[in-house]
């Protein structure tokens, strides 16, 4: 199910476990809250996307999630592009995050980072994000007692296909690719809008820099000729 939110000033989270935050339940290992048994897999999460309203610009914050086993994740938001959701040719990457070296049976509040700084993207109205992660390892928690049913599927491929650079689809369907229903991966991203000045505002500020150039210089020039 695409569902979408609207974005505030507060974080918003996109991801199969988006409506928990940063308070991921933590699971025990048990049949009900382990790792897929898939050692190196790409996914996305078609649930609890977010839609642009506007055009706008979005800071991605953080990537939270609960780990089972240990090793390194990936994390990434694509946009989702129109077209059967657990087919990856309906995905585009925006932005890939820094590998994360992730601990084994933790709960994880971690900074989604570019080269070390949070990268700002900049999305169209109607524009629709989604996030995903690579891992290496049975890292990230599964939920399989989730009782609703996901009839739509989200779009999982084993090993790394996140593609090479910004702007390009994933490999489309016919791979090896699975529906995931009935299970929620303990994962989520979270987002915050950037604010940009109104056309009025950033004209006044412009105005009012004009000005004290003009009028600083003019003064500074004047103490200047009385110090003479």
């Amino acid at each position: 199910m695409m569902l979408s939110s609207t974005l505030s000033a507060s974080t918003i989270y996109i991801g199969d476990d988006a409506t928990y935050g940063q308070n991921l339940p933590f699971g025990t290992g048990s049949s009900n809250d382990r790792a897929d048994s898939i050692r190196s897999l790409t996914y996305i999460y078609s649930d609890n996307s977010y839609t642009a309203s506007k055009d706008e610009s979005i800071k991605i914050d953080e990537v939270n999630l609960v780990s089972h086993f240990g090793g390194n994740l990936t994390p990434f938001v694509a946009k989702y592009d129109g077209g059967a959701l657990i087919a990856g040719s309906s995905y585009e990457l925006i932005t890939t995050g820094d590998t994360l070296a992730v601990a084994a049976n933790s709960l994880l509040n971690l900074a989604f980072t570019v080269s070390g700084i949070n990268p700002i993207i900049n999305l169209l109205a109607g524009e629709t994000i989604v996030a995903g992660l690579y891992q290496d390892e049975r890292i990230v928690m599964i939920d399989l007692s989730s009782p609703t049913p996901d009839p739509t599927g989200d779009w999982i491929h084993t090993g790394n296909v996140i593609p090479a650079t910004s702007g390009q689809s994933f490999s489309a369907a016919g791979n090896a690719e699975y529906f995931f229903r009935n299970t929620h991966y303990r994962y989520n991203i979270g987002l915050s809008a950037v604010d940009v000045p109104e056309p009025t505002a950033l004209a006044m500020m412009t105005f009012g820099l004009a000005m004290l150039m003009l009028f600083g210089s003019g003064s500074l020039g004047a103490m200047t000729r009385i110090r003479k």
